[in-house]
């Protein structure tokens, strides 16, 4: 399991726990109403690929700042 401490650890999907504060997420820049939305955790990181998706890709945190500096940070309802 990943240190907590370690902005860089990959995430892992599992069932909701609704009281768990490392299961919220706010919307960044956009909003979840919109076509594109940034996933920001209640640590203020960004959910985040280092680079554009693909098959199979392993998902992380990353500052905000970064992810929006190689534009990563955005994410597309299907």
């Amino acid at each position: 399991q990943p240190e907590k401490t370690d902005i860089h650890a990959f995430l892992v999907i599992r069932p909701c726990l609704a009281g768990d504060p490392n299961q919220r997420f706010k919307p960044g820049q956009g909003n979840f109403k919109g076509s594109r939305f940034e996933l920001v955790m209640s640590d203020g990181t960004c959910v985040d690929i280092p680079h554009h998706p693909q098959m199979d890709e392993q998902i992380e945190r990353e500052t905000c700042a970064t992810a929006r500096e190689y534009t990563t940070s955005f994410w597309s309802k299907a």
